[in-house]
């Protein structure tokens, strides 16, 4: 289990990864984080054993925030960790490992855009391949699942609807993160969505709470919707009090487990709610639509042909298939279909049946072609040498690479700080250290063969130093909080220090921070920052500080002071009244 603490770690809230055994005994735990506030909202098991989790940072980025993504070992220790964000706040609430074991985080920017559900995808060290922001009503991400045809579906809070403060919102998009459609459900209150799961039948089932139904003032919401997003049914459970679900999954009779919290029902207080809803039965007498991705080429190389089945009722049960009138075998237990006989007619008959029994008309795909006789190499052209300053962009160019019949795919290796690869023929690449680097180029073509060329880059030392801009001159009270921001600052390569000198002999870091002048008079505060390759600069304001017209006496004092009187009057009393008996 994931979350944060601030029981244990570096400082603030620190990232906190829990093991058990089966009975829920603790085996291990570990925190990663900074010496500011570090959280965890999403936690998955990875293809090597090893653990992804996603949140946000306070204490590491290039901003006020930004997203934060810790892979570790079986044993939870780290591997790696990355930030993506720019100079406000970026938060991510939820991850999935991809089918390419990359990574796709999604929660909210404000460094590019207004909000909206922001949608990250990484290659499987964490490096960011491709990034998009669905903005404009759609407010924040919260949940996503990547879907059967390698797409996304992205879910979270809404206020596109003109009938409610916010919705449910539901976003599709392609493998490369183009939109393809969005939806909101909701009524006169405020829905929230926070978890999404793409259902047996194809279409999507999303869990959260809502106040514009139910019994009460938040009530458990599941609504369930076809393959393109129409809705097709929901529920709601819950009390008079507050009920908010946060996870769902599709048991394997084809019901819904959804958990969550309850002020409702319990022991008392809040208490935590799993719920188990029945499969919802619905009449169907429509087979499945099965469809297949064979794009009619000649293949030079053994090749899959997938096919993909839809049915927004009862949901398909089966895909099957044979090959060249071969055996029948099924996408279960077999996988997708593979043609592997060399020719210019093979055959693929495919079919399926749905969750009731409704089988589809068989389909017959014919001369699919196979031509396995090429062995020729192609040639790779990775491009010129070239020269650069540390932290710039490089655009490489491997469009000079040639084959008799096409090149496939192109596979860029870089080594300047850890083995990485990029992929397409005119990658972006930015070097942040200085040195010689070797950058190797891999084109394979359609039947598999391939070979390889280099381009060297030479990286200067970066020696322009970065901008520093501590904000405006500021005129202030004593004893009051004062905010100084050095976001507008900038470099080519990026700051990764602020140092703030208050003027009163007392110091700061951060690119924000906060300082009270517990004294009137005039201070210079100067910000220094620092970029990746050790350059400085520093920016001074003035900050004058006025003094307070404090009263004389406080509430407190006066009251003293009274007290204080009284208690000397009567003494006085007491003394002159024993004196004058004396004298008596």
């Amino acid at each position: 289990m994931a979350g944060y603490t601030s029981s244990f770690g570096a400082g603030g809230n620190d990232f906190w990864l829990i093991k058990t055994d089966s009975a829920g005994i603790v085996q291990w735990n570990k925190t990663y984080g900074g010496a500011n506030a570090d959280q965890a909202y999403s936690l998955k098991i990875t293809a090597d054993g090893g653990y992804a989790l996603a949140g946000f940072t306070y204490s590491y980025g290039a901003g006020f925030s930004d997203s934060l993504l810790v892979k570790t070992d079986a044993s939870g220790n780290m591997q790696w960790n990355r930030t993506y964000g720019g100079a406000s706040l970026d938060e991510a609430y939820s991850l999935v490992q991809t089918s390419d074991e990359g990574y796709a985080i999604v929660g909210l920017t404000w460094s590019f855009g207004d909000g909206g559900f922001w949608l990250v995808k990484t290659n499987s060290s964490g490096h960011m391949q491709w990034n998009y922001n669905y903005g404009g009503n759609f407010t924040k991400g919260r949940s996503l699942a990547q879907t059967r045809d390698g797409g996304y579906a992205l879910t979270g809070y809404t206020n596109s609807s003109v009938t409610g403060e916010y919705d449910f919102g539901l976003i599709k998009t392609d493998s490369n993160g183009q939109h393809q459609w969005n939806k909101t459900y909701g009524g006169l209150g405020s829905d929230y969505s926070e978890a999404i799961i793409q259902t047996f039948d194809g279409g999507y089932a999303m869990a959260g709470s809502t106040d514009s139904f139910g019994a009460g003032s938040d009530d458990f919401w599941i609504v369930k919707t076809d393959s393109t997003g129409n809705m097709q049914w929901n529920k709601t459970s819950g009390g008079m009090n507050w009920d908010l679900s946060y996870s769902l999954i599709q048991t394997k009779e084809g019901g819904y487990a959804v958990t969550g919290s309850t002020y409702s029902f319990g022991a008392g207080g809040c208490d935590f709610w799993l719920l188990k809803f029945a499969p919802t039965r619905v009449e169907d007498s429509t087979p499945p639509v099965t469809v297949h991705d064979y794009d009619n080429l000649t293949h030079y190389q053994e090749f899959t042909i997938t096919l993909t089945a839809t049915d927004d009722l009862s949901g398909v049960a089966e895909t099957s298939y044979r090959i060249n009138d071969g055996a029948t075998k099924n996408l279960t237990f077999d996988g997708q279909p593979r043609i592997t006989t060399e020719g210019y007619n093979n055959t693929l008959e495919y079919w399926s049946v749905d969750n009731v029994g409704n089988e589809e008309s068989h389909h017959l795909l014919t001369e699919t072609k196979l031509d396995k006789s090429d062995v020729q190499k192609p040639t790779a052209e990775a491009g010129a040498n070239q020269t650069v300053m540390q932290g710039t962009r490089i655009t490489f160019n491997g469009t000079g690479s040639t084959d008799n019949i096409g090149i496939a795919s192109y596979t860029w290796t870089f080594t300047d700080v850890a083995l990485q690869t990029l992929s397409g023929p005119n990658p972006n690449y930015t070097f942040n250290n200085p040195g010689n680097f070797e950058i190797t180029l891999n084109v394979t073509d359609y039947a598999g063969n391939w070979n390889t060329d280099a381009t060297w880059v030479r990286v200067l030392l970066d020696t322009v130093p970065p901008t520093a801009n501590a904000g405006q001159d500021q005129t202030v009270n004593e004893d009051t909080l004062v905010y100084f921001d050095g976001s507008a600052s900038s470099d080519n390569l990026g700051i990764v220090s602020y140092e703030w000198d208050f003027g009163d002999q007392t110091t700061g870091t951060g690119m924000t921070t906060t300082h009270t002048y517990a004294n009137p008079g005039d201070y210079d505060v100067a910000l220094t920052v620092k970029d990746a390759a050790g350059n400085t600069a520093t920016d001074t304001i003035h900050v004058t500080v006025l003094a307070i017209n404090k009263p004389l006496f406080t509430d407190e004092t006066l009251i003293l002071l009274i007290a204080g009187g009284i208690i000397a009057v009567i003494g006085l009393a007491v003394v002159i009244i024993v004196f004058l008996r004396k004298r008596k």
